[in-house]
């Protein structure tokens, strides 16, 4: 696609104030949902929880199906509808007839300046403050927005005094405004503030919204994308070119053309997922925003089952299958011959086929109701008087009727439900519920000392040492002492892992103790066996200054030889300090040897050769 660069009337308003107003309008959401029902009656049921896409061939009648919505919200709610005239086929006699009597008032945003700008605020329900011609629904480029939620702030000076009001927190910030009252120059440094949610004037009956077409704002975004490459307007990506295409343009004479590229087809098609987000937000909908589309045929990829499809058109047809998913009900315009072979209006609530397509490509369609009491598609009768035939247009192929049958359905659902569970609570209340929160149970939580997986702690005797302790249990030279039988195993259940907390039920027994671990039940068993062995079996404690001890003679220190004490204690791998415990019992004494102990020679000293 291609698009000429045309003179456009500069913005009137900052992109950051626009930015704010937007964020504003998301920050009152909550709001808005608890003040949706004051413009509808309860007595009826209100489906606008997402927005309802109708999508078809040019003829099938999708504008005069977005009047029908019209005309139900104007009967059933006596609430007005605002339709976005997108389409470049503009509208015909029955829109005007509508316009004239107040039930619906059309704007065409084409002109406006900064397309994604306007197309952004009219996906958050943004209206034209003025239109030069509700007929057609001209408006000035620069005419400013307004939004159906403003957060408005009113400056109060140190006496109390109201000072100004602001829609615009950055005109708040910089105000500095002499009270009227008591002439205090007032701003946000000595001043306080009051915030409230307002609604305009202009939105007090408004309940529905059209978007005629879907399909023609992605082709304005795409226009403008082109545009927006042929100026070098589009950001510059890390490697140095655009980030949504080349900004390469086609020059001849003063006109200067730009082309599209994949990157602004997939741009596109993710704002039209957020502005479909925004709409079914819109406050004060009685009835589901209207989305119209073109027809297009889905690739036949993972979203669509790996068959082709038809349904809605947006930009490129990647994403063809999911544009049912993010509207609620999908319904497919059609003018076909019937069983006789006349040719009627269909709007098809169920996926379907068309019996003249050869290929059997399914077209897309469902809606929010159940089976029950719902037809696959709803068809204006057939007659043979022209003028009867033509009276009775769109009587049954309608959007009205399609809501009446699900209010129809609901009220019957509502019914069945209630006798099939009379003790139902009814809707939720809040306020019902009381502000003390029950108590389910105690929390315990056990002592470090008690935790199963560490098992009981092995009781010491005054001085000793857990190195001793531990060598007790490997005598050189002796054989262990015997060890208590490890207890027989029982039927309970085995040591559980380490528990943070547990929680007690109030009123429960206290949880039985952990047994003891058999390895744990071992150590102490032998510990307690070496306590109780003769005095002769005990380990002694010999003070050996400086002593090292000898070779396969476990427990008998010999002094050292020659040279340095605490050398020759590092050589054995013992410290120079005056005590070491002995490992093993005193031996019995042995005969006199033939011939003398040989002694522990060290090895000499090597002294460092000096550097050359």
């Amino acid at each position: 696609m291609t698009t000429p660069i045309l003179p456009t009337v500069p913005p009137t308003v900052p992109t950051d104030a626009v930015a704010e107003i937007i964020h504003d309008t998301r920050a009152v959401q909550a709001i808005e949902d608890s003040l949706r029902a004051a413009n509808q009656t309860q007595a009826l049921a209100n489906f606008a929880n997402a927005a309802t896409g109708v999508y078809g061939i040019s003829g099938s009648g999708k504008s005069s199906l977005a009047d029908t919505a019209a005309e139900f919200a104007w009967a059933q709610f006596h609430a007005t509808s605002l339709c976005y005239m997108a389409d470049l086929g503009g509208f015909g006699s029955k829109r005007i007839s509508l316009v004239r009597l107040g039930i619906m008032r059309v704007w065409d945003p084409r002109n406006h300046v900064n397309p994604f700008e306007t197309m952004e605020l009219c996906s958050l329900g943004a209206w034209p403050e003025t239109i030069d011609d509700p007929e057609t629904g001209r408006a000035a480029p620069d005419v400013r927005l307004i939004l159906p939620r403003r957060l408005r702030t009113t400056l109060i000076c140190p006496q109390g005094h109201h000072v100004a009001v602001f829609d615009n927190s950055a005109e708040l910030a910089a105000a500095q405004i002499p009270c009227p009252t008591c002439k205090v120059i007032t701003s946000m440094v000595n001043g306080t503030t009051t915030r409230h949610v307002v609604r305009h004037r202009m939105f007090k009956t408004v309940g529905h919204r059209i978007y005629d077409s879907m399909t023609e704002l992605n082709d304005w975004g795409m226009a403008e994308l082109g545009t927006m490459s042929a100026r070098g307007q589009l950001p510059i990506g890390k490697e140095g070119g655009s980030m949504l295409g080349s900004a390469d343009a086609l020059r001849q004479g003063v006109v200067v053309y730009g082309g599209g590229s994949p990157a602004q087809v997939g741009f596109m098609q993710n704002r039209t997922y957020g502005w479909i987000a925004n709409i079914r937000a819109i406050p004060d909908q009685v009835l589901p925003a209207t989305l119209t589309f073109a027809v297009e045929q889905g690739k036949a990829d993972d979203d669509s089952g790996g068959v082709p499809i038809l349904g809605p058109q947006i930009a490129g047809n990647a994403r063809t299958a999911k544009v049912p998913r993010w509207v609620g009900n999908c319904l497919h315009a059609s003018r076909e011959p019937n069983d006789e072979g006349n040719m009627v209006h269909r709007l098809w609530l169920t996926t379907h086929l068309d019996r003249r397509d050869v290929r059997a490509i399914p077209y897309l369609a469902k809606h929010r109701g159940i089976p029950l009491d719902m037809p696959d598609y709803l068809e204006d009768p057939w007659h043979g008087d022209k003028a009867t035939r033509d009276a009775l247009a769109w009587s049954v192929c309608s959007l009205g009727v399609f809501y009446g049958l699900l209010q129809a359905q609901l009220t019957k659902l509502e019914a069945a439900d209630r006798a099939r569970y009379p003790q139902a609570p009814g809707l939720y209340d809040s306020a019902a519920a009381g502000d003390i929160d029950e108590v389910m149970g105690e929390v315990v939580t056990p002592s470090l000392l008690n935790l199963p997986s560490a098992g009981p702690r092995i009781p010491a005797s005054a001085g000793q040492t857990l190195g001793a302790r531990r060598a007790a249990l490997r005598i050189p030279g002796q054989p262990p002492a015997p060890a208590a039988p490890a207890p027989a195993p029982t039927a309970t259940t085995p040591a559980a892992p380490l528990e943070r907390t547990r929680v007690t039920p109030v009123g429960a027994p206290p949880p039985p103790a952990p047994s003891p671990s058999p390895i744990v039940a071992q150590l102490e068993a032998s510990l307690n066996a070496l306590q109780a062995a003769p005095p002769t079996a005990r380990p002694i404690r010999l003070r050996t200054p400086g002593g090292v001890r000898m070779p396969g003679v476990p427990g008998v220190p010999v002094a050292p030889s020659t040279g340095n004490a605490g050398a020759a204690a590092s050589a054995a791998g013992v410290g120079s300090t005056a005590e070491t415990a002995a490992m093993a019992p005193v031996p019995p004494p042995s005969p006199a040897p033939t011939a003398a102990a040989p002694s522990l020679r060290l090895p000499a000293r090597r002294t460092p050769r000096p550097p050359v």
